[in-house]
């Protein structure tokens, strides 16, 4: 036989009778994301608690063109008022600025009526700030 046939040993200079020592450096990756992830996901749902819509899961504020009337009739309730407060007594037809379109009387001594080109109709005797937010 000859001797270059012999197998050659390719890991001689690894000591295979000590233990491997293990690094305690954790892998790059999912362990160094985790801390992140879940700070990201509670100010996710912080802010999803916060902009919520009202009860019942729907927006529940009127329409923009019925809530410029509500202002409107807000702001001839803040007429008749001011009116009402300086002079003891409600307006007359005419005494008033009235927005064009709108129906404003007089039912007795102390009640009136207002009522919107859109078919909105506003009494004295109704909460006003719940009518402008739409309640009524």
């Amino acid at each position: 036989m000859q001797q270059g046939n012999e197998p050659e040993q390719l890991d001689r200079d690894i000591d295979y009778s000590r233990e491997p020592e293990i690094s305690q450096k954790r892998p790059s990756g999912a362990g160094s994301r985790l801390p992140a992830m879940v700070s990201v996901g509670v100010v996710l749902i912080i802010l999803a608690m916060m902009i919520q819509p009202g009860e019942g899961g729907y927006e529940d504020s009127p329409p923009p063109a019925e809530q410029i009337e509500r202002d409107s009739a807000a702001v001839l309730a803040q007429r008749v008022e001011t009116f009402q407060d300086s002079t003891g007594r409600l307006p007359l037809q005419g005494e008033i600025a009235v927005p064009a379109g709108y129906t404003y009387s007089v039912e007795d001594d102390s009640m009136w009526s207002a009522e919107t080109p859109g078919g909105l109709y506003y009494t004295s005797d109704m909460d006003m700030d719940a009518f402008a937010r739409g309640d009524l």
